[in-house]
């Protein structure tokens, strides 16, 4: 055998144990941070709702700067592991939501983060889902920067895409 050869094997399958290495090291990191950043407690949280994979358009009325109210239309989608929710969406102001929260029974609280800007808007939305889980009525509240006080809104998610 080929002494070039046999030396090509060898260092691919040292390269190929390093990355295995690196793999490994890897999970066992992000398993260390994920178990700190999260509360074992929402584990046992039962939830009816299914919300992984889904697009919901959202409605809500928002106070302008001029104190009139307009009302803003976007899409959010979600992702869903046991009663924890993540997800995503924007809406037609320029918002770009990353979500996250939790489902229990029918109910979903989420906080959303716009990082489109500076991660500046933050708040909160708190809905209940009707029996098909078509539709979800709440409030969601804000940090008005215009009055320099929280405000509330009604919102309105209806799924668009199962």
């Amino acid at each position: 055998m080929d002494v070039s050869l046999m030396v090509e094997v060898a260092a691919g399958a040292v390269a190929a144990v390093a990355v295995m290495l690196v793999v490994v090291s890897a999970y066992h990191e992000g398993k260390r941070v994920g178990e700190v950043a999260k509360s074992d407690s929402f584990d046992g949280v039962r939830t009816a709702l299914a919300l992984g994979g889904t697009e919901w358009s959202v409605t809500y009325e928002n106070a302008g700067e001029d104190a009139g109210k307009h009302e803003v239309t976007g899409r959010l989608r979600f992702r869903q592991l046991g009663s924890r929710v993540i997800g995503e969406g924007e809406t037609t102001t320029g918002d770009v939501w990353s979500v996250e929260g939790s489902a229990q029974e029918r109910r979903l609280c989420f906080l959303y983060l716009d990082r489109e800007r500076r991660l500046t808007s933050l708040g909160s939305v708190m809905v209940e889902a009707d029996s098909h889980q078509r539709e979800m009525l709440g409030v969601r509240t804000s940090w008005s920067e215009t009055y320099g006080a929280v405000s509330m809104q009604p919102i309105r998610l209806v799924r668009v895409r199962a």
